[in-house]
């Protein structure tokens, strides 16, 4: 009889905090989800600085939806607006974790911003990667820069600076293969054709 006693009462426990769990999971989950939300859209105006406040915050270039898988890196959205550019957001495996961030590009070809959105590294070592400091090389460096990884990498963190530059390296060519590649360029007015 004693042990029907603590069996139930381990299962009254376990009912009752799995219970509180689930009930305050249900009111972080959407908070957490919304805080995300602001500031990944937060975000797209610091990788891409000349957008315009009419930005549409959920335009995806050429209603391309799904993940890319890149081998190492994932495309996760891109967003495109006409005249300003496009923005990625990506992710690659660090050490310790899926870092994910985005990266504008304007229609010139030239990198705007760079700004990782979540990590979790080792502190003091890959988790560097979020400092400010090591994305502003990114402003105005040339997509050819960043395909060739000329980027300066986080010192001892070796692991999550290679999958960083692969990364890069991985949508930098995505975009210049297969976005810019569906893009259809006018060149009849450079054709001279001369009478016989």
């Amino acid at each position: 009889m004693k042990h029907i006693k603590i069996v139930l009462t381990l299962l009254v426990v376990v009912v009752v905090f799995t219970s509180l769990v689930f009930i305050v999971e249900s009111f972080t989950t959407p908070l957490i989800d919304e805080r995300l939300t602001r500031e990944a859209n937060e975000a797209k105006f610091e990788v891409l600085p000349t957008l315009s406040e009419a930005f549409d915050l959920t335009h995806e270039v050429l209603n391309i939806t799904g993940d890319y898988d890149l081998g190492n890196s994932t495309i996760l959205n891109i967003y495109y607006e006409e005249g300003f550019g496009y923005i990625y957001e990506a992710q690659f495996q660090g050490y310790q974790s899926k870092i994910r961030y985005m990266i504008g590009i304007s229609e010139d070809g030239e990198i705007t911003g760079l700004k990782v959105l979540e990590q979790g590294d080792t502190p003091g070592l890959g988790a560097e990667i979020a400092n400010p400091d090591n994305w502003e090389q990114f402003a105005g460096m040339s997509t050819n820069a960043a395909l060739n990884g000329n980027i300066d990498g986080l010192s001892g963190a070796t692991v999550t600076t290679t999958g960083w530059k692969n990364s890069l390296s991985k949508v930098v060519d995505f975009h210049l293969n297969t976005v810019l590649g569906f893009v259809y360029a006018d060149v009849t007015n450079r054709v001279n054709v001369t009478g016989v």
